[in-house]
């Protein structure tokens, strides 16, 4: 399974308005969370993604679960934002 960012960040930074494309967000390792307990349960893993802009790094982390029927995207969080940044618009994550 993979994990797409779709969309794009839009932020504001000192009044000016900027936009980093979802092309531009590179993608981490996999990270395993939990494991089948049985041939019909699901492994819930997550993956980080990182942007470089002038201002410095965002960092998002996106969890999704991997079963039988295949994969679904859970949730995703920016943990990570340069300093005086106003997220504007964010990016989102489907399956792939």
């Amino acid at each position: 399974m993979q994990v797409k960012p779709v969309g794009q960040l839009v932020f504001e930074m000192n009044g000016v308005e900027h936009q980093v494309s979802a092309s531009q967000l590179s993608q981490g390792d996999l990270e395993k969370q939990s494991g089948l307990k049985n041939k019909d349960d699901s492994e819930e893993w997550s993956v980080t993604f990182t942007a470089e802009s002038e201002f410095g790094q965002f960092v998002w982390v996106v969890s999704f679960t991997l079963g039988n029927e295949g994969g679904d995207v859970n949730d995703s969080d920016m943990v990570k934002k340069p300093k005086g940044v106003k997220v504007v618009r964010d990016v989102s994550f489907k399956s792939a």
